[in-house]
């Protein structure tokens, strides 16, 4: 008989979207700068997204002097969105990794709208909120806020979820606090509260793809398949090219055991963003399952290659390993 391989991968999939970034002791710091196209400073603060497979990890806003910073954060691949009326949208990507730098650099340009009146960034959301509507909200509601985002950063879960509650005592449709309130209960597998935040989130933004996939990997969590197909699938519809939700669909058609349908949103996760790992170990754990082990090594060494930094390298090359010695056993038995 056969030993089955063990299929440690099943359990990086279980993913606490933002709260896991969190927890993490390998992390450094993001120091940004901003200038308009001119070479002048932004005459008005402008926020500034860190976004993760999707989903937003935290939000700030930029000081006089168009400078803005991120705490400590894991390493890994993230991305610093601008969405504001003025200025076209940016989408970087920026790479943190101690190793090379505490903080990472980033230095943005602000390119006028006017310059380029049709342009656009793929996966878009036009009915984000920017900067003059955040700008609405009581500033007291923003200040709770962004001690809840600092209290996160700094692993105090329990704090971050005081300031996010005042927050939103004090201005309820803050959908942002909300979301966040969310994710962090479902760091500690709240489940009900956090479902009560995401859906409060989609009461008031319903046009934003990520609570939908926030409630999709809740009840992907819970093993509620139905019902996280379903939020999966909004949040699709909402975001046809968002990364996340193609991941999370994956995941969910692995367990299902559509295996077929699982490579290919896993396929479309990694086309979309190749460098965030998660998708890759998706796809290796896929393989295991299906007792694919030439493809399933094949995945493994790109992964080593592609993420020689990642915290699970040393799990993946143990992986390879057994599966390089189980076909050696078979070819030379």
């Amino acid at each position: 008989m056969t030993k089955r391989f063990p299929f440690w991968l099943a359990l990086l999939l279980l993913v606490a979207v933002h709260a896991s970034y969190l927890l993490a002791q390998n992390s450094a710091g993001i120091d940004g700068a901003m200038m308009t196209a001119r070479g002048g400073q932004p005459d008005q603060a402008v926020r500034v997204r860190l976004m993760a497979h999707g989903s937003e990890v935290a939000m700030t806003f930029t000081d006089r002097s168009g400078k803005f910073a991120f705490g400590k954060m894991p390493a890994g691949v993230y991305h610093i969105v601008i969405e504001d009326d003025k200025y076209r949208p940016i989408d970087e990507t920026v790479e943190v990794d101690p190793a090379i730098s505490d903080p990472t650099i980033v230095r943005l340009t602000l390119v006028p709208k006017e310059a380029d009146p049709g342009a656009t960034t793929p996966g878009q959301n036009p009915n984000m909120a920017g900067a003059v509507e955040l700008k609405e909200f009581p500033k007291p509601a923003m200040k709770e806020y962004e001690k809840g985002i600092k209290a996160a950063k700094d692993g105090k879960a329990d704090d971050a979820i005081a300031h996010y509650q005042k927050a939103i005592e004090i201005a309820p449709d803050l959908y942002l606090a909300r979301n966040n309130l969310g994710t962090t209960y479902l760091s500690q597998s709240k489940f009900d509260e956090a479902r009560q935040q995401f859906e409060q989130v989609i009461k008031i933004n319903p046009s934003d793809g990520a609570a939908y996939f926030n409630l999709g990997n809740l009840y992907l969590l819970s093993q509620k398949y139905v019902d996280a197909s379903n939020w999966i699938h909004q949040g699709l519809t909402k975001e046809p090219n968002n990364a996340l939700g193609h991941f999370l669909l994956g995941v969910l058609c692995t367990q299902l055991g559509n295996g077929g349908q699982a490579e290919t949103e896993l396929r479309k996760a990694i086309d979309l963003d190749p460098k965030v790992s998660r998708p890759h170990l998706a796809l290796i754990n896929l393989y295991l399952r299906q007792r694919r082990a030439p493809e399933a090594a094949e995945e493994l060494r790109k992964f080593l290659k592609d993420f020689p930094n990642q915290p699970d390298g040393l799990k993946a090359q143990d992986a390879l390993q057994k599966l390089e010695a189980q076909t050696a056993k078979k070819q030379n038995p």
